[in-house]
């Protein structure tokens, strides 16, 4: 038999996959997809409180600021320096401390080394326990 015969016999055998024939997914997409699904339920579970709490931050923000403008002015223009102040001091700082801390306390927990990742976080809370005593300063010179 030539090498042409053999080429076409195989063509011949093989059926082209048709746009709308319907395949029920095998087991193993079915698993994935499942796996997928529980995962996104779990991070939304775990997610969900944090998001609520989130949401209440600028009420608390706006109700601050109702409160103090029915005041003098110069509370008012205190309440906004100082609330600016602070948000730059703790979100800014705080925030990008606790960003860069799963670069490092991930690779350690994926090495295995506990003593570590336990090292790194408890840097992490020196470093917060600074920042928010630094900014417990004007506090202290408040008449």
């Amino acid at each position: 038999m030539t090498d042409l015969s053999r080429e076409s016999k195989r063509e011949d055998t093989s059926t082209p996959l048709l746009l709308n024939e319907s395949r029920e997914p095998s087991s193993e997409q079915a698993s994935i997809k499942h796996n997928t699904c529980k995962t996104i339920g779990e991070i939304s579970r775990y997610s969900l409180w944090p998001i609520v709490g989130m949401m209440f931050h600028p009420l608390y923000s706006l109700i601050n600021a109702a409160v103090v403008g029915r005041m003098e002015k110069k509370f008012l223009a205190a309440l906004g320096l100082g609330s600016l102040t602070t948000g730059i001091c703790l979100i800014s700082i705080g925030c990008s401390f606790s960003l860069v801390l799963g670069s490092f306390v991930a690779p350690a927990h994926g090495k295995g080394d506990a003593k570590l990742a336990r090292m790194y976080l408890h840097r992490q809370y020196l470093l917060n326990c600074f920042v928010f005593l630094t900014t417990l300063i004007p506090i202290f010179f408040i008449n």
